[in-house]
């Protein structure tokens, strides 16, 4: 194919057949051979009867038999402006390129799968046949009844646990009223119909408003100098105008703790023991306190008071020594 070819005399450098073979590299080399084209950007193949050539082709000589043979002509080497332009455009690709990838790939939002109900109700579509389906729902009734029965021993359980707190502590309450008054019979005479009056919240009535007289006497109920408390608060009106004052329940446990602090550890009056004339004494053992008699550790228990009954186990003990 290339014998065929006339290469045109006029060049400066005549490139030939086998020169432009030989000037290929391996790459072009092998392009030729599958395509039988020689590289765009190092040759020009024109037709020698053209009228005019590309301006950078050289023409072939005017008296070169070509005219039914196309020229091999060598282009002209691109001047340093071309290539500057080549190489901006080069630029600007790889700059296309590298924001493509370094661009984040867009997150695909997928809807939130709603989560099944748990133990839901089968339906007939779930089961491949009827009697299966019968069979699942049965067993779903049964867990559902077994559900409910757990829910109500729970609750129950719950109320009755709450229902024996508050059992608890009105029984503390009214020992330690019933002891104050055994004690001082005038101990409710000091006592302000004010503070008699102070309601607790389970003493509210349908749709009565709450407020903070009541958590006054609920912080009464739970005391353990509530007596005295009773008493300073009718003797200081204002102290429970304080007291009123409070807009948070922490903030009136701390000021009515702050009260507290003034009887907790002190002795509170109790009622004198009963005697019996003639009784003997009791028994005295080694050491050098006297027994304690067994009537102050039954009187603190059945007044459920805590600390008589610590001070007297405390005597009972220092005597056994």
């Amino acid at each position: 194919m290339l014998d065929d070819i006339a290469v045109s005399s006029t060049v400066p450098d005549p490139i030939s057949a086998s020169d432009a073979l030989a000037s290929l590299s391996a790459t072009e080399r092998s392009a030729w051979k599958e395509t039988g084209a020689l590289p765009a950007d190092k040759f020009s193949v024109i037709d020698a009867a053209s009228p005019a050539a590309e301006p950078d082709v050289q023409a072939a000589p005017a008296g070169a038999e070509t005219a039914s043979k196309p020229v091999i002509v060598a282009k002209k080497p691109k001047n340093a402006d071309s290539r500057v332009e080549e190489l901006l455009a080069e630029r600007a690709q790889l700059r296309r390129e590298l924001e493509l990838a370094t661009k984040p790939a867009p997150v695909e939002t997928k809807p939130a799968a709603s989560s099944p109900a748990p133990d839901a109700e089968p339906t007939v579509e779930q089961f491949a046949t009827y009697e299966k389906f019968v069979q699942a729902q049965a067993r779903w009734a049964a867990r559902q009844e077994l559900a409910a029965v757990d829910t109500s021993r729970r609750q129950d359980a719950e109320q009755s646990r709450v229902q024996q707190k508050q059992h608890e502590r009105a029984s503390t309450f009214s020992t330690q009223l019933t002891d104050a008054r055994t004690a001082d019979p005038t101990f409710m005479e000091k006592v302000s119909a004010e503070i008699q009056g102070l309601k607790p919240f389970a003493a509210l009535a349908q749709g009565e408003q709450a407020t903070v007289d009541n958590g006054i006497a609920e912080e009464l109920i739970d005391s353990p100098v509530a007596p005295q408390l009773m008493v300073h608060l009718s003797a200081h009106p204002d102290d429970l105008t304080r007291l009123r004052a409070c807009t948070t329940p922490r903030q009136l446990a701390r000021a009515i703790g702050t009260l507290e602090s003034q009887y907790v550890g002190k002795s509170a009056p109790v009622a004198a023991l009963k005697t019996i004339p003639g009784a003997p004494a009791p028994p005295t053992t080694i050491g050098t306190r006297p027994a304690v008699t067994a009537d102050a550790v039954e009187s603190a228990i059945s007044r459920r008071d805590q600390k008589a009954y610590n001070t007297a186990m405390n005597a009972r003990e220092l005597a056994a020594k």
